[in-house]
């Protein structure tokens, strides 16, 4: 699916530098625009923005909400509320590599309350899901099931050590209505992928995806 995707992009990438058009108002967009009631879907995209199993990510934005609730070190205990179809995809309850973690909703959750920089792959890798720090606070959450949610929707609730509770919930299926953040994370995404491999040429490519509304050829881009 992301290699169709891939090749998809790159083969449009190059019709384009090499100066085809695009059609703008024929058969088909006239249908599209009529099946859409006039609607543009792709500002209804989702995006990853977390280097793990998509259905962990409601889970990991809901801790982020909560990251000033309860500082780590007074949390007793996380509650993790998910659709029951998650514990066939993503339950590994005790991870010890990165991969594992990956598909782990009591990892990535421990991962979010202690500040892991959950967008980069490098986060998911042994030797930091085996810290004696993260291993001790994954003991600290627990995974429930409610049928009512959806399978992208999830509720995260914190007691502290005094009991007193704290709780989010976040919707990974629902399309961001706020661009401005919707930007900073795939900024920040982008980043923690590309700047290990391309150095300062990371910034420079983001600058041109920045202003690429403005460009009057794509071909700048190179």
């Amino acid at each position: 699916q992301l290699g169709l995707a891939e090749e998809l992009g790159d083969w449009t990438g190059s019709y384009t530098s090499d100066g085809f058009p695009g059609e703008a108002g024929g058969v088909y967009a006239a249908k599209w625009q009529r099946a859409t009631d006039g609607r543009w879907l792709i500002s209804d995209t989702l995006f990853k923005y977390h280097a793990a199993c998509y259905l962990t990510h409601a889970a990991i934005e809901s801790c982020l909400q909560l990251h000033t609730a309860v500082d780590p070190v007074d949390l007793s205990t996380a509650t993790v509320t998910v659709h029951p179809s998650l514990l066939d995809i993503c339950a590994i309850p005790r991870p010890s590599t990165g991969l594992e973690a990956k598909f782990s909703l009591t990892g990535t959750t421990a991962m979010a309350i202690l500040g892991f920089d959950t967008a980069s792959p490098a986060t998911f890798v042994d030797h930091i899901v085996q810290q004696p720090t993260l291993q001790e606070m994954i003991k600290k959450v627990v995974v429930e099931t409610d049928s009512a949610l959806r399978s992208t929707q999830t509720v995260v609730e914190f007691k502290d050590k005094s009991q007193n509770a704290f709780r989010a919930e976040f919707d990974s299926g629902v399309p961001s209505t706020d661009l401005e953040e919707q930007g900073r994370k795939l900024a920040a995404k982008f980043a923690a992928i590309a700047v290990p491999a391309l150095g300062d040429d990371a910034s420079r490519f983001t600058a041109g995806l920045e202003a690429l509304p403005d460009l009057p050829d794509v071909r700048q881009l190179h």
